[in-house]
């Protein structure tokens, strides 16, 4: 078996290196800081977009968009800060400009995001949930029974079931 040429990024150059070291150490923000029953479980970004994508190709195996978006969705964070859902849900001025800042780190890093449609990123909403739903139970299960993870419960069955995608034994 031969190889046929190897394709490169079109802005492979001197540049590159510090791209790569930057990416690579975004990966490692840290989740969960604003948690005080979480804070202490070190959770970096590329376990969890891991997590994401392993997910989405499980529950939505053609979607490619929506794997490459999962791997990339917070690697922004590192540059701008990884501000908790319900502050941005609670601010939407701050949460679009920080979806802008997010977007800038991520180009500046030589990265392109790709365009979702409205279903595909309901599909890795769903995903992101599902991933930090299941971060907790595995760690702190009984943080499970607390009424914000109770209601993030009923939003994730909720477009898991406009998605038609069946979780339900995941979530209990």
């Amino acid at each position: 078996m031969t190889l046929g040429p190897i394709p490169t990024s079109p802005s492979y150059g001197p540049q590159t290196a510090p791209r790569l070291r930057a990416a690579w150490r975004a990966s490692l923000t840290a989740r969960w800081h604003k948690n005080a029953d979480m804070c202490h479980i070190y959770d970096p970004n590329c376990g969890h977009s891991g997590r994401v994508a392993l997910l989405a190709i499980l529950l939505f195996p053609t979607a490619h968009a929506v794997h490459r978006a999962a791997i990339l969705h917070d690697i922004g964070e590192a540059s701008v800060a990884d501000v908790a859902g319900d502050v941005k849900d609670a601010n939407p001025v701050l949460r679009a400009e920080l979806d802008r800042l997010e977007a800038d780190a991520i180009a500046a890093l030589g990265i392109k995001f790709p365009q979702l449609e409205d279903i595909e990123r309901r599909m890795l909403w769903l995903c992101d949930k599902l991933d930090a739903w299941m971060w907790v139970g595995h760690h702190k299960p009984h943080l499970l029974q607390q009424l914000d993870w109770r209601e993030a419960r009923s939003r994730i069955l909720t477009e898991a079931n406009r998605l038609r995608v069946n979780v339900t034994e995941v979530v209990g």
